[in-house]
């Protein structure tokens, strides 16, 4: 079990019904598409398109709820309706660092756990 003030496992350990094989693949099929994700917001953040950021933010948020991102899980939907609204480009950019930052911060977590759980 990992708990951290980054990961929180007990979501996906619920969905899994505690299986440890279940979660290592679900944790691996998460983390194959993380570069992608990054990618998009990275491209997403050059063009300061809006409605390419809501739309990979709401391809995520499953992901991030379902991986226990608990840095992200409490204001996914507020950060999801800012790319909504209109956005100054500094917010953007801030906005965009800091999701980048939790997204690798917790993809970096996940496979320290699938590693030390092999």
């Amino acid at each position: 079990m990992m708990n951290s003030d980054i990961i929180d496992t007990d979501p996906l350990r619920e969905i899994t019904g505690g299986s440890e094989q279940r979660m290592k693949r679900y944790i691996g099929i998460f983390l194959q598409g993380m570069p992608g994700y990054l990618e998009q917001i990275e491209k997403a953040t050059m063009e300061r398109d809006v409605s390419a950021m809501y739309a990979v933010l709401h391809s995520i948020k499953p992901h991030i709820k379902m991986m226990g991102m608990v840095k992200l899980i409490p204001d996914i939907d507020e950060r999801e309706k800012l790319f909504t609204e209109t956005i100054s480009d500094e917010d953007f950019l801030n906005e965009s660092k800091v999701l980048t930052g939790l997204l690798r911060e917790a993809s970096d977590e996940l496979t320290k756990y699938v590693q030390d759980n092999d």
